[in-house]
């Protein structure tokens, strides 16, 4: 669940129809997958509240131990005392890198180059890959790493609840 403003509500709104077509066309891509866009009213509120519901990317079945949001910049992108994910500066000075082989890697440019072009058509340029990591056991290491890269969560559409005008 995340909070959104009026106006990245109304984005949102507005982006569904393409959104939704994206995520068919694209079924690899890295984008969050929204489970619903909601705004709820309370008298001791003098305006409604927005929010998302989005679905994790993380498998369900595996414990993740690091998580680092990374958007290709270090310019204030380090991890604030009491903060649980990484950011770029923490990622890099960690000597973290991910390993893939070519067909995985060609896969991952090409969805991240797609979701790219889909968000610029929105003039959206907040975008970050979530990255988590597992610290497994030798012998469960090999037993799981296949399904290490995949992403989870069902290509499913954006649920539009609530009204953004109000």
């Amino acid at each position: 669940v995340k909070t959104v403003t009026k106006e990245e509500c109304l984005l949102l709104r507005r982006m569904l129809p393409a959104y939704q077509e994206h995520h068919q066309q694209q079924p690899h891509s890295l984008i969050v997958r929204y489970a619903g866009l909601h705004s709820i009213k309370a008298s001791a509120w003098k305006t409604p509240k927005f929010f998302t519901v989005m679905l994790s990317i993380f498998d369900p079945e595996c414990q993740v131990d690091e998580t680092y949001d990374l958007k290709g910049s270090t310019f204030n992108r380090a991890k604030g005392i009491g903060d649980k994910v990484g950011k770029d500066v923490d990622w890099t000075t960690s000597g973290r890198r991910l390993l893939l082989n070519p067909q995985v890697r060609r896969q991952l440019i090409a969805s991240h180059e797609a979701d790219v072009a889909f968000l610029a058509r929105f003039g959206v340029m907040d975008y970050s890959l979530l990255v988590g990591i597992s610290h497994w056991e030798p012998e469960v290491q090999a037993s799981k790493a296949p399904r290490a890269l995949r992403a989870f969560g069902p290509t499913t559409s954006m649920a539009s609840r609530g009204s953004c005008s109000e």
